[in-house]
């Protein structure tokens, strides 16, 4: 579908939406937690050797994503070590869309509150949905940031993930309740944050911990890096 169509199809959602004196939905674009004219992004990770005690020399590309100028999703890649993921959505409604892949396509649902925040989002496998692969439910704070994230088996909560944030909203860390697990519970840490003049970080230090996973205390693990391109200028990032 082209761009345009979904701008299309946000608008006239968000002319019912306000007909019906609720908010308009998150466009993705806030759904990830951006702000200003955000075109494309590019995620990298510096990662730190623990046997060597030292950085890799080469950062890692984990994801790309792209929006049009109204803040929708128009492609993202994930990278792993042996693919790329490149999905591409197509509207179907104000709520769902297909997520066209080279790995495979999938249905995605979204649920919004009346005021306009993501509270619950299923994936289904193929065209159909019939298959469940995720379905997660939201919770947020009184300023509208997301703070609990829980995973959805047979229509019940079976495991979560607690969001911590500072002052400014950034998250500095986030503890993963798993099925099976018991406290303390494996948690990473987000520190030394650097931002844009948009407000976006675009450079933080990550540590981590989960005895299971041979992790016994805090541990540095890697830098994370952003950069991001607006559509009022060019890319920007801390050098």
């Amino acid at each position: 579908m082209r761009v345009e169509h979904i701008a299309l199809a946000l608008l006239i959602a968000a002319s019912v939406a306000s007909a019906d004196g609720n908010a308009a939905p998150q466009t993705d674009r806030q759904i990830d937690d951006l702000s200003g004219p955000v075109k494309g992004l590019r995620f990298e990770t510096l990662v730190f050797d623990t046997y060597t005690g030292k950085m890799d020399t080469e950062r890692m590309p984990k994801a790309e994503v792209w929006y049009d100028e109204n803040g929708n999703l128009i492609e993202e890649k994930s990278y792993t070590p042996d693919f790329i993921d490149d999905r591409r959505p197509q509207r179907i409604d104000a709520q769902t869309r297909l997520l066209k892949s080279n790995m495979g396509d999938q249905r995605q649902h979204r649920v919004f509150d009346l005021s306009g925040r993501m509270i619950e989002e299923k994936v289904t496998a193929g065209t159909s949905g019939t298959q469940i692969v995720s379905w997660t439910r939201f919770q947020y704070d009184s300023h509208g940031r997301s703070i609990e994230d829980d995973y959805i088996t047979d229509a019940k909560v079976d495991g979560l993930t607690l969001i911590k944030r500072d002052s400014r909203g950034s998250i500095v860390q986030m503890e993963f309740h798993l099925t099976g697990r018991h406290p303390p519970f494996p948690c990473d840490w987000y520190e030394d944050y650097k931002f844009d003049r948009h407000g976006n970080w675009i450079e933080r230090r990550v540590y981590e911990f989960d005895p299971e996973a041979g992790k016994p205390k805090r541990t540095f693990a890697e830098i994370d890096f952003r950069t991001i391109e607006y559509y009022d200028s060019k890319a920007e990032q801390k050098r």
